[in-house]
């Protein structure tokens, strides 16, 4: 860690993005006369092993991905268009916060308050407030338009105005001649029209005026006028009598405004040191202010074996760069080499306890540390695997938390657990989440992994699996059942976690301080060998039992039983499962329990469902068709699913039911081509109330015009959004029923617009929170197929059928 009087400090910014940019590079030239040591970096693998002290992300939608300090330019803007869950956790992974102005000094506090995040700071810093001109991408050099040519006294005050400050000189096409004579300069003509100038009026921030004597220029002039200021170019006025003292008046006002700015420069730089001083201690990048009794001892069992040691000596390393003197390492050896050997006799700053279990499986290279750990005095334990890491406050900031939710909950939590980072070695690299933003600050071997609250229900689901060195527990949770081994050859830290969840509530820091390494070495490549059937189950049969249904822990979905008797006999017609046997849905359910084996009907109002056929055995991979009631056919896939403690596979599709439907048992039928048919283990049927998500590329593929039906802010989220996906061009407007005018140039039309013949074809995107009442409306119009895109999502939109 540097000195105080000397500092290092990596400035992150989108690439693409000239206003940020532009405002990186004001922050380094404001930090670097007062000892900082400042990059500006576009690229946000640099961050990882760059020696910096602290980070300044240019907006808080990049996430947190360095070991050091990371501090944050927080725009409410920038979450607009992102999902809830992933917007707080890119936002709430920074260690402290930049704001320019109240409205965000006060969001943010809520939500800091509301998460229980500890310890972030929040520098209000206007000089980082980026410029009306930088924002809207307009150039600050001076345009000065003229319909005439100019008196002497302007041209000396040209002379001495381009002498302080870029300027741009521009004629209409009669008078450029004379002006360029005039000034002595070479002059831009224009014509006269007005749309020329008003397209380079438009690439500026401001434009000066100077009126001509000449009684005969006066209405070219107010055409200059009008032109410039629809343009949204800032108007500067020169008069007759004094043009030059009046706007040299002006830049003597700039130049003291520049002055004061960087005053407020030098005592912004001053408050950032001072808060990153505090931060190192309220985040436990180094110890606090000496507590009164002694820090609670922590260890860590650390597993290895069957891989090269330089990934043993990193996960060392990270742990001795927590600096906390009562931590020890309980190392478990299941395979030993001479480089190991070499990595252990290293000066570490805190003992090593080594076990030697040659040949054992993970399972019980777990339960051996775990036993270990019970019979020495640690306070809380840890699990780190020999080829991952944790960042410089891991063990500091997760014992807080545990400090923090002693005093607030009851039963108190033990188990504090934190947010990960990921990082790929070797081109190996696990699936990104389908709803994943992309970094506003690209990388090609970083990116944020797991952070999620503490939901009993989606804890330990595949699809937010928490790494397992993200927590720390206390020790006292270990016994006989911990210390079992559980003979499983993968699956035993999660089975752990279950574990623990079932005798302890589980608090979560709201801090990034886990890294978790994706590369071609053991278990890391878990993605290219999926978890087996025969895993999931055991997984989920060793919690039967053990924790309520809510809490819903990994392998313990429920579905069908397995010797439920529907459809028994009848192979070719499946019938809808009871109601305790449904799987999990989004939407609400069309259930029957065993109405249909009954001979009672089915009665599907208008709208989207989806069916779910379940099977037994091996899937099928022979294609089936569907039969719908109206008699229409339907192609469809063998989509396998695991269905805990049997093979079993199952057919997805979905179908549209255009008017009132009474489904007779039978009517819904699926064929193949010939036999044998599969064992049946039963039929779902889903109303899929919203409609069906689509990717935005199937968006794209749309033909004809595009009507946002919404001038809110979310219509203005779905505009960008469709312009970053290169749509623009095809988007002729806004519909709303209560404004008019235009937005960025686009009309704002009422909904009768789209009765025209013209606009049948026409493709309409609702972007409204009041997309149910628009959708009914536009289906008393005729007008069905459409699509919704509230709430805004990047990865997908809805078809409302």
């Amino acid at each position: 860690m540097a000195t105080p009087s000397n500092l290092s400090c990596a400035i992150l910014t989108p690439p693409d993005d000239n206003a940020r940019l532009d405002t990186a590079h004001r922050l380094r030239r404001a930090l670097e006369p007062h000892g900082f040591a400042t990059a500006v970096l576009c690229d946000a693998d640099s961050v990882h092993d760059g020696g910096f002290d602290f980070v300044v992300a240019m907006t808080a939608l990049q996430p947190k991905l360095s070991a050091c300090p990371s501090y944050a330019l927080f725009d409410r803007a920038d979450f607009a268009d992102v999902p809830g869950a992933e917007a707080m956790g890119r936002l709430l992974s920074h260690d402290a916060y930049l704001v320019t102005g109240p409205a965000e000094e006060a969001y943010l506090a809520d939500v800091l308050f509301g998460t229980r995040k500890r310890g972030s700071r929040i520098l209000p810093w206007p000089v980082l407030a980026v410029p009306a001109a930088l924002a809207a991408r307009r150039s600050e050099v001076l345009l000065v338009p003229f319909s005439a040519p100019p008196s002497p006294e302007q041209r000396a005050f040209l002379q001495a105005l381009a002498a302080r400050r870029a300027v741009r000189v521009v004629a209409f096409e009669s008078a450029a001649g004379a002006v360029s004579e005039a000034l002595d300069t070479a002059v831009e003509p224009v014509p006269a029209d007005g749309r020329a100038l008003s397209v380079l009026a438009q690439g500026h921030a401001e434009a000066l005026l100077l009126l001509s004597t000449l009684a005969s220029c006066r209405l070219p002039f107010a055409l200059l006028r009008a032109t410039i200021a629809e343009a949204g170019c800032r108007l500067l006025d020169g008069t007759v009598d004094a043009p030059v003292a009046v706007l040299l008046r002006r830049i003597e006002a700039e130049a003291k405004e520049v002055e004061e700015r960087k005053a407020d420069s030098d005592s912004a730089a001053q408050a950032l040191r001072a808060l990153h001083e505090a931060t190192l201690e309220a985040k436990g990048y180094r110890p606090g202010p000496t507590a009164a009794g002694p820090e609670p001892s922590v260890a860590y069992l650390v597993r290895t074996g069957g891989r090269s040691a330089w990934y043993l000596k990193r996960a060392l390393t990270s742990l001795a760069a927590q600096g906390y003197p009562a931590l020890r390492v309980v190392l478990v050896v299941w395979q030993g080499s001479e480089e190991l050997d070499g990595v252990l006799g290293q000066p570490w700053p805190f003992p090593i306890v080594v076990v030697h279990d040659t040949g054992a499986n993970r399972s019980r290279t777990l339960a051996t540390g775990l036993r270990a750990i019970a019979d020495s005095d640690a306070a809380y334990f840890g699990i780190l695997d020999d080829d991952d890491e944790v960042h410089p406050n891991h063990v500091r900031s997760l014992l807080a938390c545990l400090e923090q939710r002693r005093r607030l909950t009851v039963p108190r939590a033990e188990v504090a657990y934190a947010g990960s980072v990921e990082i790929v070695e070797d081109q190996k690299a696990a699936p990104l989440p389908r709803h994943q933003v992309p970094l506003p600050v690209p990388a090609r071997r970083l990116r944020p992994g797991a952070f999620f609250f503490p939901n009993p229900a989606r804890l330990w689901s595949p699809a937010v699996h928490m790494p397992p060195h993200a927590f720390l527990a206390a020790t006292r949770l270990i016994d006989d059942d911990m210390l079992m081994d559980c003979r499983m050859p993968v699956g035993e830290d999660t089975h752990l976690l279950n574990l623990l969840a079932e005798r302890s509530d589980f608090a979560f820091s709201c801090e990034v301080t886990a890294v978790y390494h994706f590369h071609g070495e053991g278990q890391s490549s878990w993605w290219e060998r999926p978890v087996e059937d025969r895993v999931a189950e055991r997984l989920g049969l060793r919690v039967l039992g053990r924790v309520s249904a809510m809490r819903a822990m990994y392998g313990g979905v429920p579905f069908p039983s397995v010797d439920h008797p529907l459809g028994t006999g009848v192979p070719e017609i499946l019938f809808v499962p009871p109601a305790e046997a449904r799987p999990a849905t989004d939407g609400p359910a069309v259930s029957m329990g065993d109405g249909v084996a009954n001979g009672e009907t089915l009665v599907l109002s208008v709208g989207g469902y989806q069916a779910l056929w379940y099977f037994d055995g091996l899937p099928d991979e022979r294609p089936a068709s569907v039969r719908l009631p109206n008699g229409c056919g339907l192609r469809v896939d063998a989509v396998p699913a695991v269905l805990p403690g049997r093979r079993s596979w199952r057919i997805a599709h979905r179908f549209l039911v255009e008017r009132d439907l009474r489904l007779a048992p039978g009517e819904l039928r699926l064929e193949w081509p010939g036999g044998p048919y599969p064992a049946p283990l039963g039929l779902r049927v889903e109303a899929v109330a919203e409609g069906w998500r689509l990717p935005w590329s199937r968006f794209a593929e749309t033909s004809g015009r595009i009507w946002i039906f919404g001038a809110g802010s979310a219509g203005r989220a779905a505009l960008g959004h469709l312009t970053r996906l290169g749509l623009a061009s095809r988007i002729v407007g806004f519909i709303d029923s209560h404004c008019g005018g235009h937005i960025d140039g686009l009309p704002v039309r009422p909904p009768s617009d789209l009765e025209a013949p013209s606009a049948q074809t026409d493709v309409i995107l609702i972007a409204s929170q009041h997309w149910e009442e628009i959708r009914r409306q536009l289906a008393k119009a005729g007008r069905r197929g459409v699509y919704s895109s509230h709430p805004i999502n990047p990865a997908c939109l809805w078809f409302l059928p």
